[in-house]
C-alpha cells in the first residue's frame, strides 16, 4: 500500500509517503525521487529519507515552475 502527502512552503516542498513493501530497496539505495513540470521530461532530484516503519520523507527545493510533479522510482 502506498500513500503520499505533501506540504508546501515558499522555499520547499516536503513529500511524505508510506511504502511498506519497498523498504528494503530504499535501504539498498535503489530508488530515487524524480520531478517534472510537464509530465514528459523527468529529472532525478534525490533520494528520500527513511523515517522508519515504512515511512519516508523528501524535501525538494522550490521550483520556478508553476506546477511540479513528483514520483518515486524503485528499481
Amino acid at each position: 500500500m502506498y500513500s503520499i502527502s505533501s506540504k508546501k512552503s515558499q522555499k520547499r516542498t516536503t513529500l511524505y509517503f508510506q511504502a511498506q513493501d519497498i523498504c528494503e530497496k530504499f535501504h539498498k539505495g535503489t530508488s530515487s525521487i524524480v520531478a517534472s513540470g510537464d509530465l514528459i521530461k523527468w529529472e532525478s532530484i534525490g533520494v528520500a529519507t527513511d523515517l522508519g516503519a515504512g515511512n519516508f520523507q523528501f524535501e525538494a527545493t522550490a521550483s520556478p515552475a508553476a506546477v511540479r510533479f513528483y514520483k518515486v522510482i524503485v528499481q
